[in-house]
């Protein structure tokens, strides 16, 4: 049986993070706190070997991946699945926590199966089908895997990996944060969700 320990890592602060604009599918650089998170974040894993990298295409993601993998980060897999959300029109609108969450459910969970497809965007079943190809073509990997991403899209797949995290994901995912899935007998479950303390932020 193949085993699995897959650690999901949402990108570094970004412009838009600073700035509270609504960033999906749009991107924004990191800002210097973003690349020095993201330097003590790969320091404090170098130890690990990972036997597979990934990233979404995203700018911040990539980057952030880079400071992780530092001299292996030639070994970054790009794909377009691990993007985050898209939230159509509503992308780099100023005030992301106000208009994200106008006139729509107040519950996480919820809200991600609303979703923004009224505006142009996607909703959780669109996301989720996402992961679930992106998870069908690395289920034959053995060992450790680095997948960099974002923070709706990580929430996404750790619940549709192990729903019984739901309570944890729906508080949100922190830049540069870890969360870390093992894969058993049974199928996946989180072992860590949101874990900062690889950068002295725990």
């Amino acid at each position: 049986m193949v085993m699995q320990e897959l650690y999901f890592v949402r990108h570094g602060q970004t412009l838009f993070n600073v700035q509270d604009k609504v960033q999906g599918w749009c991107d924004s650089p990191l800002t210097d706190e973003g690349v020095e998170v993201a330097k003590r974040l790969g320091e404090a894993l170098k130890d690990v070997h990972f036997d597979a990298l990934y990233s979404s295409i995203s700018e911040r993601a990539y980057d952030t991946a880079c400071y992780i993998a530092k001299d292996e980060a030639y070994r970054i897999q790009v794909d377009k699945r691990l993007k985050e959300f898209n939230f159509g029109i509503l992308e780099g609108d100023l005030h992301e926590s106000r208009v994200l969450l106008e006139n729509r459910p107040k519950d996480r969970i919820a809200l991600l199966e609303e979703g923004w497809c009224d505006v142009g965007g996607e909703n959780l079943a669109m996301v989720k089908e996402r992961a679930a190809s992106f998870m069908k073509d690395i289920e034959n990997i053995d060992g450790k895997i680095l997948i960099v991403s974002h923070g709706l899209f990580i929430a996404a797949i750790l619940y549709y990996l192990d729903p019984s995290c739901l309570k944890a994901v729906a508080k949100g995912i922190k830049n540069c944060s870890v969360s870390k899935v093992v894969k058993a007998q049974d199928g996946y479950h989180c072992v860590s969700i949101n874990d900062t303390s690889l950068f002295g932020k725990g």
